[in-house]
């Protein structure tokens, strides 16, 4: 995987297809049954949508997440309630000490309190290509929902909470 002049080998079966370049491998596999409708899972409706600057946010969880710990990694994202309109994204572990970071946004809608996992918003912001973010939720136990506002139909990320 160098100057990009290397020869792909590729091998399709009625099931399977494989790829091989160089010592990489690449198995594609086709599952059997019915793919699950997951715009089913996908909340149509939201109390409270966050718009924020996607390096901004993305920023304050990688921060966030160093003082999440390496076993319960979890970041805490605060909305309104006590801060007035503000946003929020807090860590704390006994080893680590504590970190908050205050975000310029837009809030609209409900008081929010949700705990996520540093790497599933890392993944998903990383791989917006947008200036800015919506986030979209109902309660601290449903779905949180990411979109990219650059392409909304197809950066779609669905995240469930942790208990905190």
């Amino acid at each position: 995987m160098g100057d990009g002049t290397e020869d792909v080998s590729v091998c399709v079966e009625s099931t399977q297809v494989f790829f091989v370049f160089g010592s990489v491998r690449i198995v594609s596999r086709l599952i059997d049954g019915k793919y699950p409708d997951y715009q089913q899972i996908i909340p149509s409706e939201f109390s409270t949508t966050i718009t924020l600057s996607r390096d901004e946010f993305l920023r304050a969880v990688r921060i966030a997440s160093i003082f999440s710990g390496s076993e319960n990694e979890k970041v805490r994202m605060v909305v309104g309630g006590e801060n007035g309109g503000k946003i929020f994204v807090h860590a704390e572990s006994s080893g680590q000490g504590k970190n908050s970071t205050e975000l310029s946004g837009e809030f609209s809608g409900d008081t929010q309190d949700v705990v996520l996992s540093p790497r599933y918003l890392i993944d998903a912001l990383s791989s917006f290509s947008g200036e800015s973010v919506y986030v979209l939720m109902n309660n601290s136990s449903s779905p949180v929902v990411l979109r990219d506002t650059l392409d909304q139909k197809l950066s779609t990320y669905l995240i469930m909470p942790i208990r905190g």
